[in-house]
């Protein structure tokens, strides 16, 4: 299995932890073939984990840093931010869960950096949202193998 679905599953299982909690009302992978904020959106608050881009950094001639950056667009109806905290309480909830697991158990050997965006109000075809991104970035190790 490759690095980045191994990460990706990681990632998932996090995200399922937090809908088993009650803290999500759901998530998911997608591939952008097509548009999360295209259809109906489900529940909210929910998460899309999007396609990864990566970086790299030689450590040694042997050996690469790999950074896989993933963005997780969570969504909420406008109408469930009922409170001046329910944002930042959110926003919390899904950086203890990924900072708790700072190897996504493994699947990162170096460290997961979580951090966020801030939420931006959007206007959507069934009313508005509140859309913000955890951004992800996992430090997988690297043997070359020429």
């Amino acid at each position: 299995m490759s690095d980045i679905k191994t990460i990706k599953d990681a990632i998932k299982t996090q995200l399922d932890a937090l809908v088993t909690a009650g803290k999500l009302a759901g998530c998911e992978q997608t591939d952008m073939r097509v548009d999360p904020l295209g259809g109906e959106i489900p529940l909210t608050p929910y998460a899309y984990i999007m396609p990864p881009s990566t970086e790299s950094e030689s450590v040694d001639n042997r050996t690469l840093l790999r950074k896989y950056r993933f963005d997780i667009m969570v969504v909420v109806k406008g109408e469930n931010v009922n409170t001046n905290t329910y944002l930042e309480e959110l926003i919390e909830n899904l950086l203890n869960q990924f900072d708790n697991v700072p190897t996504l158990n493994g699947a990162a050997d170096g460290a997961v950096e979580p951090v966020t965006s801030t939420p931006e109000p959007l206007t959507h075809k069934n009313g508005s949202l509140v859309v913000f991104f955890i951004t992800l970035i996992a430090h997988k190790t690297k043997t070359l193998t020429f």
